[in-house]
């Protein structure tokens, strides 16, 4: 079964998720010129998108993401059911904000951006 956790809190099933794998490099010139190139660590990049989340949904990723704590723990379900596991550290949050036709505050277009210590 799909899920998402940031530290203990699940988060809504997220229309969509990217993950963005890079090299984590540090590169310097020898005296002829060449430049040589050290791998110091792998890293991955986590992007959650939802079309359209509640106000109480909307509240509940804001006080995780916007306090004085810098990393959190990021849980999900990888490929054969594997868990993954992370340390990261909160990106951007974007959304836009609307109003439903009950006249509730909802958020459209919401993007959580997650880094990898």
């Amino acid at each position: 079964m799909e899920y998402y956790k940031l530290d203990s809190t699940t988060l809504p099933l997220p229309d969509d998720f990217n993950i963005e794998e890079y090299k984590l490099t540090k590169a310097n010139r020898v005296a002829s010129g060449l430049m040589v190139m050290e791998l110091i660590a792998l890293k991955s990049k986590f992007s959650i998108k939802y079309a359209l989340l509640t106000g109480e949904e909307m509240q509940t990723l804001i006080d995780i993401l916007f306090t004085s704590q810098i990393y959190y723990d990021f849980e999900f379900l990888g490929n054969g059911d594997v868990v993954k596991n992370f340390t990261v550290y909160g990106g951007a949050l974007k959304r836009t904000k609307a109003i439903a036709n009950t006249g509730d505050w909802v958020y459209t277009d919401v993007t959580i951006s997650l880094i990898e210590q």
